[in-house]
């Protein structure tokens, strides 16, 4: 552990994520309250992990933001009360893994992978401001209809008329409220193949 932070310091990691470039649409947006304009300044964007972690950085540092990440998974309703393994992995040959005791069938176990609902949340609090990028496993892995699968964030804030609190709330229960504005994830996940890579 020592090793590796002493490796992080020397290669300056922290500082070149500061540095990395965003679209100064992300930063006009700190300073943004209406709902139509947030929309309007997000439309089209993109962003990749290193951006994010700029981004988070510079919310701070220049916008006076602190940050919050949240993760939420929410298994099959049938499958709530059931012991599950400490580990359970989907082999690319399509065999179940388990480490650990469960009582749950491997088609269980494959179940509960396939079609458990898991979000992490990225917040960016200012006093009553907020702002969420948040993504999906769904979103991530290209099963949701956005662009050919394109891996994608989500965005809400306080200007959407619901309260953290509240927000937080329904991506616990997994209903979370819906937002159609997309933010593609570069670099990330399951990229679609396009035309222009199978050339």
């Amino acid at each position: 552990m020592r090793y590796a932070k002493e490796e992080i310091a020397k290669e300056k990691f922290w500082e070149a994520k500061e540095q990395t470039e965003i679209p100064e649409n992300f930063l006009t947006l700190l300073e943004t309250t209406r709902k139509k304009d947030q929309i309007s300044l997000l439309k089209g964007l993109s962003i990749n992990p290193d951006q994010l972690i700029a981004l988070i950085f510079k919310s701070f540092n220049e916008h006076g933001y602190l940050y919050s990440r949240y993760r939420f998974e929410n298994l099959p309703k049938d499958l709530t009360d059931k012991r599950k393994p400490k580990i359970a992995d989907i082999t690319k040959e399509d065999a179940v893994k388990i480490i650990g005791d469960t009582d749950l069938t491997e088609g269980q176990v494959k179940k509960m992978i396939n079609e458990r609902k898991v979000i992490i949340a990225h917040f960016l609090d200012r006093g009553d401001e907020w702002h969420c990028f948040f993504i999906t496993y769904n979103s991530i892995g290209g099963k949701e209809n956005h662009k050919d699968g394109q891996p994608h964030f989500h965005y809400i804030s306080s200007a959407f008329r619901i309260t953290r609190d509240d927000f937080i709330k329904s991506m616990e229960s997994g209903n979370y409220k819906s937002t159609s504005v997309h933010i593609d994830l570069l670099g990330y996940g399951n990229q679609p193949i396009t035309n222009t890579d199978k050339k």
